[in-house]
């Protein structure tokens, strides 16, 4: 035995967890636990080509269990693993013992597994409070099933530009930290950082200045609810409703629920986007608007927006184009010469687009945009309140205190970038782009879905469970989305995935053959954010809140 390494500091490095790949001997995987509720267990989890015993092992899942309290996850007992075994992990893993499993929900509402620390989350009011190194310590011991991100392994949620473009935004965000973008009279400095951004985002999108409006908000969603909700209040109607592709956000929905408009819902074309035709014929007489996705996020395709945008003329209604995605990748796309359909305010009948900054604006959490071709329309997007004592209120958005940080950090990437730093990054994304569709399509029959524009894709195979392709990927270390209709796997490159597009071309290959021909397991459901993986049931709405309840109650309170 070579290195004693302490069970936390194992926790930190996200080793606990971990498969090793093609072990030469047995001895590579030898333990030693001083303590004796200590459990390691090896796993198999190759398909048919793991065996206990042969000189290749395949694949091992090596994980640490704990029984009881034996063992203090904080690094109280230690584990010796030998150099050798070490130098063949391929990938950090979530940790899985006792006090640290990770899961949601099953079908039945029933707890199947806790979500990560449950077990170990304080939830009373700390008497006493920690020093900053305590603090510190319990932040990185929270994290340690986090997405590994910055490694380029992760390819969702997460967009950055680097460590150095970070380190600005976070010095700005930070500069502005206590300031509250409710009250631009006492902050004048964020209302003029706030005009600066809506500006700069106009300009990239073909908006005639004078007489252009928008307003920052908190993100894709909040900007798709004020959208609705302006289009909604400019029409004094009984009812309202809103035409959308199937392909639409689902927070298109959420904001009709909101604000008791219709959603009518219509399926793509075969060519997974809106058809003009259909929606044409689904708009009614309450109908205020019709949407549209510049690209649309299932499979990065953008829809027919010229069609659209005459169709809303013709019927003398909006058109609601989300680019919460495109908005800043697509202007630069064109720019480097890749061919861009139509999609901004040079289209005639576009009377309103969402853009976010903490996607491929790369600004920090918690910034979007919202942008109307006639400011007069934003007038119906305000709130304002002269019956409470407290004084009058006028709110330009859904949130009452705004975060001064946000505006500021998403002010700082524009300014920091410029439009030649913004050009660079995504000549670099989109050239990592065409180089993992290239090499995606050279694997079998994995292929590309229709001609995404940008750098969002799917891929999907007429043979292979592309589901249990990215369950040997996880197995490796990369968290891709799963996708329905058709099954697919989804992609958001960023300037990490550079570095690392090689690497998983080789896993990928690799991983589609060991999945047979017609592999079709139990069917899943998958989804996006809360929803990533809930297996199949008869209601699966109460199994998504069951999910939710499982992830936001506190200990003892699963039902």
């Amino acid at each position: 035995m070579i290195d004693a390494v302490p069970i936390g500091e194992l926790v930190r490095r996200q080793l606990v967890v971990y498969v090793v790949d093609r072990v030469q001997h047995a001895e590579d995987l030898a333990c030693q636990c001083p303590n004796p509720l200590a459990l390691l267990e090896l796993v198999p989890v190759a398909r048919g080509d793991s065996h206990l015993g042969d000189v290749d092992f395949g694949q091992l899942l090596v994980r640490i269990g704990v029984l009881g309290k034996g063992l203090d996850p904080l690094g109280r007992g230690q584990i010796e693993i030998s150099r050798r075994s070490l130098r063949n992990v391929r990938c950090g893993f979530h940790v899985q013992t006792d006090n640290l499993d990770a899961s949601l929900v099953d079908s039945r509402g029933d707890r199947a597994h806790a979500v990560a620390g449950k077990k170990e989350w304080k939830m009373g009011f700390p008497e006493k409070g920690l020093t900053p190194d305590e603090l510190t310590e319990r932040l990185e011991e929270m994290r340690v099933n986090d997405a590994d991100w910055k490694s380029g392994r992760t390819w969702s949620l997460v967009y950055s530009a680097g460590e150095h473009h970070e380190s600005i935004l976070k010095d700005a965000y930070c500069r502005y930290f206590n300031e509250n973008a409710l009250g631009p009279r006492a902050f004048p400095s964020l209302a003029r950082m706030e005009a600066e951004v809506v500006g700069a985002l106009l300009d990239l999108l073909n908006a005639d200045p004078e007489s252009a409006g928008g307003t920052m908000a908190s993100g894709g969603t909040e900007s798709i609810i004020l959208a609705l909700k302006a289009y909604r209040d400019s029409k004094e109607q009984p009812t309202h409703s809103v035409v959308m592709p199937s392909t639409a956000h689902p927070a298109f929905r959420k904001a009709c629920h909101l604000l008791r408009v219709d959603p009518i819902v219509i399926p793509v074309g075969p060519d997974l986007v809106a058809d003009v035709e259909a929606m044409s014929q689904a708009i009614r007489e309450d109908t205020v608007a019709l949407v549209a996705s510049a690209p649309a996020y299932p499979y990065g395709l953008v829809d027919p927006i010229e069609a659209l945008g005459a169709l809303a003329i013709e019927r003398g209604i909006g058109l609601h184009v989300d680019a919460a995605i495109g908005g800043f990748v697509l202007p630069f796309a064109r720019r480097l010469g890749y061919e861009v359909p139509p999609f901004d305010f040079s289209v005639a009948g576009v009377t309103s687009i969402s853009a976010d900054l903490h996607k491929y604006g790369y600004g920090p959490k918690g910034a979007s945009t919202i942008l109307y071709r006639d400011r007069s329309l934003r007038r119906s997007q305000f709130y304002v309140d002269t019956g409470w004592p407290g004084g009058l209120l006028a709110s330009p958005t859904l949130l009452g205190t705004r975060p001064g940080g946000a505006i500021a950090a998403a002010w700082a990437a524009i300014q920091h970038l410029g439009l030649s730093g913004y050009e660079a990054i995504f000549a670099e994304v989109l050239a990592c782009t065409k180089r993992l569709q290239s090499g995606i399509e050279s694997i079998g029959d994995l292929a590309v879905i229709g001609e995404p524009p940008a750098s969002v894709f799917a891929f999907s195979s007429g043979s292979r469970d592309v589901f249990a392709i990215a369950d040997l990927m996880e197995q490796k270390g990369w968290r891709m989305d799963r996708q329905l209709n058709p099954d697919c796997l989804h992609l958001i490159v960023n300037p990490a995935h550079s570095a690392v597009a090689d690497e998983f071309l080789h896993d990928l290959a690799e991983s589609y053959e060991r999945v047979p021909n017609r592999d079709r397991r139990r069917r899943r459901n998958y989804g996006y954010g809360v929803g990533a993986e809930i297996e199949s049931a008869d209601d699966i709405r109460e199994s998504l809140i069951a999910a939710l309840e499982a992830i936001y109650d506190a200990p003892g309170q699963q039902r």
